[in-house]
């Protein structure tokens, strides 16, 4: 009997200190993991962090593969703004990437000439959005056209020689002018009524 009691008094005592030994590193893995959290919590991305980081897109590689245009659109937080910029970068990498003169005032949808010696982009620094054509370096750029409305874009024709444009316009206006002038009286009023469904269609 006493042999029993003795052999249940020292699994117990096992037990315990098993039981404590387990219990320190539990405790010492726990502190570092609270830490952990508080320091992540603090270094989370917020709203703007997301807003302020710059956003590459539009590559465009030239006819002679030698360079490449791109996007870079950047936020002004205090005037709740974007602002789009024309960079360049020699394909090879061999220098580094420049931002282009012409990004002043605004530049979306460039495109190379297809003889690679122009950059044609889309700017309203003008008044109303409108195609430009800069030299093939982006130091000096010249409006193209002067449409009484804003373009939405344009592409080459397949020679290279002319460009086709898309203007949204009023299906019943006869003229561009008409247009303009429908749009002008519609920004006049804050309230919209629409009697149909919105259709949006997509060329290729």
């Amino acid at each position: 009997m006493a042999r029993s009691h003795w052999m249940t008094a020292a699994a117990v005592q096992m037990l315990l200190l098993a039981g404590g030994l387990a219990a320190t590193p539990v405790l010492a893995q726990q502190a570092p993991a609270a830490a952990s959290a508080q320091a992540s919590a603090s270094d989370r991305l917020g709203l703007k962090d997301l807003a302020m980081m710059e956003r590459v897109g539009d590559p465009r590689v030239s006819p002679d593969g030698r360079r490449v245009i791109y996007a870079v659109t950047t936020t002004d937080w205090a005037g709740n703004k974007t602002q789009t910029g024309l960079w360049m970068v020699d394909a090879d990498g061999a220098a580094p990437a420049r931002r282009l003169p012409i990004s002043d005032g605004g530049v979306s949808g460039a495109r190379w000439a297809p003889d690679g010696q122009a950059i044609y982009f889309m700017s309203a620094r003008g008044g109303s959005n409108q195609v430009w054509r800069a030299d093939r370096d982006g130091m000096a750029a010249a409006q193209v056209t002067t449409l009484p409305v804003s373009l939405s874009g344009f592409r080459f024709t397949p020679d290279g020689k002319a460009l086709v444009l898309g203007v949204s316009v009023y299906t019943d206006c006869e003229t561009l002018d008409c247009t303009k002038d429908r749009m002008a009286e519609r920004a006049k009023s804050t309230q919209q009524v629409y009697d149909r469904m919105p259709l949006r269609v997509t060329c290729p």
